[in-house]
């Protein structure tokens, strides 16, 4: 499983990995071309993915058409939650496959969304695990795409490699080498 975390423009990357991962279809998979920092060999081609896309308001959302018709084509490997930190029409809301979430991506939201893949059996998350906080060792990545301070909150500052105490990520069981940040 992929987790990812994109804020604002953040989605841009996040939206190209998506291409490259799922395409249009399945020969588009196999194609070479763009994306070139996934590599595909490493993820399974049954690889989930859920991203949560932080914007204000439902109108700021970029990319809604296109990830809606992504989500269509693959709805057992690509969940979308969209949190709306601007847009306070209850706390959660869901219409069709789309899921909104009142307020920004904070370890509450991730908590909520990703509960599956962060409880998992020997996964660690919030209760503590038996995991390597350092090394990480679980099957389940989280890739971070936004601005400084989404990074500082999440994950630690961009440019860092480690993760500080203290940030959502490493609160719910996430090792430095778990998350990837763009």
């Amino acid at each position: 499983t992929i987790i990812m975390l994109a804020a604002g423009t953040g989605i841009t990357p996040m939206y190209q990995a998506l291409q490259r991962l799922f395409g249009k279809d399945e020969s588009e998979n196999s194609e070479s071309g763009g994306g070139e920092d996934i590599d595909r060999n490493n993820i399974a081609s049954d690889t989930k993915v859920i991203l949560i896309y932080g914007s204000r308001t439902r109108r700021d959302i970029y990319l809604r058409k296109e990830l809606a018709d992504m989500q269509n084509r693959f709805p057992d490997r690509l969940t979308v939650v969209y949190a709306l930190s601007d847009d306070r029409r209850g706390a959660r809301s869901a219409r069709g496959n789309e899921l909104m979430v009142d307020g920004k991506i904070d370890k509450s939201v991730i908590a909520l969304t990703c509960q599956e893949e962060i409880f998992r059996k020997g996964g660690g998350g919030v209760d503590g695990g038996t995991r390597d906080r350092d090394n990480g060792n679980r099957d389940c990545k989280v890739w971070v795409c936004g601005p400084p301070s989404f990074y500082n909150d999440l994950c630690g500052p961009r440019e860092d490699d480690g993760m500080p105490a203290g940030c959502a990520l490493r609160e719910l069981g996430f090792g430095a080498k778990d998350v990837v940040k763009f």
